[in-house]
């Protein structure tokens, strides 16, 4: 006899601001119902929260360096 796991929806919402042409911030939620089934889908951990920065070193250098 075979089983089959039950249909479900994981829902993910996030959001970023770039707020200056080398910074960017993210936060977000993935599995915002927190959906869980230890049983059949032990991958899934429930709901995930997170927030990162992004700084780049050289987003306003877009000079090309002159060849000899």
């Amino acid at each position: 006899d075979e089983e089959y796991v039950r249909g479900y929806c994981l829902w993910n919402i996030s959001v970023n601001k770039k707020l200056k042409q080398e910074h960017c911030i993210q936060a977000g939620v993935d599995n915002v119902f927190n959906y869980t089934d230890p049983v059949f889908l032990p991958s899934v951990p429930g709901r995930l929260v997170y927030l990162s920065v992004q700084y780049r070193f050289n987003a306003s250098s877009n000079k090309q360096i002159p060849k000899n």
